[in-house]
């Protein structure tokens, strides 16, 4: 299920004022470009500094998906962080700390496929915490698996399962996590196949 982009002012009064009560006044909001899942996406600037802010109507069919998001994103290493989560004229809203950055390049050569490396290692290298509940990578690619290779997703690390460009950034010489979003429990390194060039 994708969105059409609701912009800032089109946000109820109420959800608009449930995002001030943690940001103060806002001053302008830049709509993100890229992103399918969020109803509204968008960084807003406020006297206190910038926060990227997700929100999808509270009775959605992919509500829970921010949810997901949101509780894995408070765990993750290499994620912005989650600042707090408001509810309000019908919306639930999640506010992120903002990054500078880009998206990578996966071109073979490209400069970025090492921190990118580094990220995804430095990621499966952490438990997966056990109090956020997920089909694991073991039973969502089960059917993709040949004879004789069951048991080769098993693990107990976070595997992300959507790494492409525009849920990574680069942010120097270190990349992160622009999404929280796909992870779920697998094996450490299972990510990698998904996106390394041949």
């Amino acid at each position: 299920m994708s969105y059409q982009r609701t912009e800032w002012a089109q946000l109820p009064t109420e959800a608009r004022e449930a995002v001030e009560r943690h940001t103060g006044q806002v001053l302008s909001a830049r709509s993100a470009e890229t992103g399918v899942m969020s109803a509204f996406a968008g960084m807003l600037d406020t006297r206190h500094g910038s926060v990227f802010v997700k929100a999808v109507p509270t009775d959605s069919p992919t509500a829970w998906v921010h949810r997901h998001e949101a509780r894995v994103t408070a765990v993750a290493p290499l994620a912005p962080a989650l600042l707090w989560q408001a509810e309000g004229g019908g919306w639930s809203l999640y506010g992120y700390g903002a990054l500078a950055g880009r998206p990578p390049s996966f071109a073979t050569g490209s400069q970025d496929l090492r921190p990118l490396v580094y990220a995804l290692t430095v990621a499966s290298g952490h438990p997966w915490p056990i109090e956020i509940s997920k089909k694991p990578l073991s039973d969502r690619l089960a059917r993709f698996v040949p004879p004789g290779g069951e048991g080769a997703l098993d693990g107990r690390t976070p595997a992300h399962t959507d790494a492409g460009e525009f849920n990574l950034l680069v942010t120097g010489p270190v990349s992160g996590f622009s999404t929280g979003r796909c992870p779920v429990r697998g094996r450490s390194g299972r990510t990698l196949p998904c996106w390394c060039p041949g």
